[in-house]
């Protein structure tokens, strides 16, 4: 016995998407080292807070450029789209992503990529924000349920080449919510 809701991108004014409807229901983390003043939980705002992953400690690898959305286990998530704003900084001097991947996983290990952007220029600038779609299709026999959604930046656009600074405004899922799975 299930149900489910659907969430789909409204507008640049109105960004409301699966993480602000579920709210605290759904639990974040990332890597690397936070600061107790840009926390995680700036990404869920949709103002000009931030979260970066690099407080004192640079990252050096994947491990530490993720920002994971875990649903509990009693919803996953189809995902469709996604939103991510950029910080404040301008261009090539600050960690607006560049190359990333988005993944979805039901045991917080094995993941299947369902987005990946090499290269991408659109939130290389002040509070630039974008809608991406998941372009990579999964089989339609293949389950496309998750509990967790990752996000794992690869690149960053800072010249002095710090490619697992991960720095965002904020971030936003879009697609079908399943419970009770």
């Amino acid at each position: 016995n299930s149900s489910t809701s659907i969430h789909q991108f409204s507008s640049d004014s109105d960004t409301k998407g699966i993480i602000s409807h579920l709210g605290d229901a759904v639990s974040i983390s990332a890597g690397g080292k936070h600061n107790s003043r840009c926390p995680l939980t700036n990404i869920r705002k949709y103002d000009d807070s931030y979260f970066y992953n690099y407080y004192g400690y640079k990252p050096i690898s994947e491990s530490d450029s993720f920002i994971k959305f875990d649903f509990g286990s009693s919803m996953k998530v189809d995902l469709h789209s996604y939103l991510i704003r950029s910080v404040a900084g301008d261009p090539s001097f600050s960690d607006h992503p560049k190359t990333w991947r988005i993944e979805g996983s039901n045991d917080n290990t094995n993941w299947k990529r369902l987005d990946r952007r090499v290269n991408d220029p659109v939130l290389n600038g002040r509070l630039k924000q974008h809608l991406f779609t998941c372009q990579e299709r999964i089989q339609e026999n293949e389950n496309r349920k998750f509990r967790y959604i990752r996000y794992v930046q690869e690149d960053s656009w800072y010249q002095i080449r710090e490619p697992y600074y991960v720095s965002i405004t904020y971030f936003e899922l879009y697609g079908i919510v399943y419970y009770n799975q």
